[in-house]
């Protein structure tokens, strides 16, 4: 066995020591492959551009999903929208799931594509899809089992509580969309298709748009309609991703590759672990405003007052939103830094 070209000798050659490959690399393939990747022959400015614009776009549509559900639901009254605000933490911890593992995989992905190690390329990309299954398992259990729960222990309005159940149990209980969504986007960001991934997350968002009012009000479904609406967005963009990489010769999706490989999910969790911490310092942010909301405007003479005491909440949840959008912005930008750096 000859020794491998590799960029980081304590992980890319381990596995052509562990007998994961063969090292053997065909010219042509590894031809296609280069000609495919712009991150090989692009300069880096111009790459950036290419890269983060299209990026940058695809998380404000992310993150304009929950606002135009907001705008939807607002409709049927403050209880609904508060209904909505008290659920956006437990959205942005499947985000924290979904990027952590997706942000790895991206790295580690555009690491391999830059070694031209493209054995690694096909084991790393299955393996991010078992982890993407194993987010949605946990998502869909705690989703049927524990949303009634959560806003019990939230708010002692019944209407609240029905309304967000409604809506958690079906985002949770069907969360493969979402989660598929960050997996196959991510795949198609680490070989540089950033504006393919761009025009899914635009087509599911279009989807969701078209759909939520008429699954809200002439369908009569109110809080499930939403929720309903906006899977049936994240599955399409979800399908469509997986349309582009069956096409693409940068990684190839074969039953082959697929296992579960320990050092490889190792790896996708150091390295999207700090995309995760980030996303969870978000969530605990936002629950702890939420709770001392709730509990100091509790004290305020006028929402205080039953009439009026969704109000705070249901404004915060707007603030919310919008600031998700300015973040989202940051965020685009450095993930169209991630698979420059790691090629």
């Amino acid at each position: 066995m000859r020794l491998p070209s590799c960029l980081d000798g304590s992980f890319f050659c381990a596995f052509d020591a562990r007998g994961f490959t063969d090292g053997k690399e065909e010219t042509t393939a590894l031809e296609q492959v280069r000609t495919e990747n712009k991150m090989g022959t692009m300069p880096i400015g111009k790459l950036l551009a290419n890269m983060a614009i299209p990026m940058m776009v695809s998380m404000l549509v992310q993150a304009f999903y929950n606002v135009v559900d907001s705008v939807y639901v607002s409709q049927l009254n403050e209880n609904a929208l508060s209904a909505i605000s008290l659920a956006f933490p437990l959205q942005n911890l499947m985000i924290a799931f979904g990027s952590g593992t997706a942000v790895g995989t991206n790295a580690l992905l555009s690491r391999a594509l830059g070694a031209k190690r493209h054995d690694l390329v096909d084991r790393a990309a299955n393996t991010s899809i078992f982890l993407m299954f194993c987010n949605f398992a946990v998502f869909c259990v705690l989703g049927l089992t524990l949303s009634r729960s959560f806003f019990l222990a939230q708010t002692d309005v019944s209407q609240i509580v029905e309304y967000g159940t409604s809506y958690t149990s079906i985002c949770l209980g069907a969360s493969i969309g979402i989660f598929a969504q960050f997996c196959f986007e991510r795949l198609l960001q680490s070989t540089g298709r950033t504006k393919l991934a761009m025009y899914t997350q635009i087509t599911g968002a279009v989807i969701n748009i078209i759909l939520d009012p008429i699954f809200i009000y002439p369908l009569r479904l109110g809080m499930k309609g939403a929720a309903i609406a906006t899977v049936m967005g994240q599955i399409l963009t979800a399908v469509l991703s997986i349309w582009y990489l069956c096409h693409m010769k940068a990684i190839k999706l074969e039953r082959s590759s697929f296992g579960l490989w320990g050092r490889l999910i190792k790896r996708f969790l150091t390295l999207g672990l700090t995309s995760f911490l980030s996303q969870i310092s978000l969530v605990i942010s936002m629950a702890a405003v939420q709770n001392m909301c709730t509990k100091y405007s509790a004290m305020d003479p006028v929402f205080g007052q039953p009439a009026y005491a969704q109000i705070p909440l249901a404004v915060l949840g707007i603030v919310m939103k919008f600031f998700q959008i300015a973040i989202s912005i940051a965020v685009g930008l450095a993930a169209g830094c991630i698979p420059i750096a790691g090629y």
